[in-house]
């Protein structure tokens, strides 16, 4: 149907959009971006740059998808971007420049229990199991927390986790 959109007006940045999470959903991520920049190219919209931002993580361009998730806060401030922003921090491992983005989207949606977990495994990640145990306490109080991520934060065990399609190994904190 996006197609058809498409054909019908080339200019159908909604469209554009669409074709751009099907595809990448059927994990043809390279068509995926081409379709994600031209809905943005068309009409920069905040979700336009979600969609490339989660192309661009599927890619492994984790500083275009910084840069993508950043444009897409600037249209709008929205709890997606945020998750968004903490997904990429836990898949990026090793890059201590999401610590005040994760900070900044726990304080401004203090009962969001998904965005404490991630900050937890990014903390863990980050080699902070001190951080890490008090982030998954709040996160505990607004979600229920996987048991492998529990037990692993808990007990400063290595852990594996399915984050979006990349499967990320959590080490122990030294």
């Amino acid at each position: 149907l996006a197609s058809q959109d498409i054909k019908a007006s080339p200019a159908d940045f909604t469209a554009y959009g669409e074709l751009a999470h099907l595809t990448a959903n059927q994990g043809n991520y390279e068509q995926a971006k081409v379709y994600a920049e031209r809905s943005v190219n068309i009409y920069p919209s905040s979700l336009g740059y979600r969609v490339l931002g989660l192309v661009l993580t599927d890619t492994g361009d984790y500083s275009g998808a910084r840069s993508a998730f950043d444009k897409s806060n600037e249209l709008s401030d929205s709890d997606e971007t945020y998750v968004d922003y903490a997904i990429l921090a836990v898949i990026d491992t090793g890059h201590p420049i999401y610590t005040d983005t994760l900070q900044a989207a726990v304080d401004s949606r203090p009962t969001d229990g998904l965005l404490w977990l991630y900050f937890a495994v990014f903390e863990q990640e980050q080699g902070s199991n001190a951080l890490a145990n008090t982030d998954l306490a709040q996160a505990e109080k607004f979600t229920q927390v996987p048991s492998d991520i529990y037990s692993g934060i808990k007990t400063n065990r290595s852990f594996t986790i399915q984050v979006a399609s990349t499967t990320v190994t959590v080490r122990a904190a030294p």
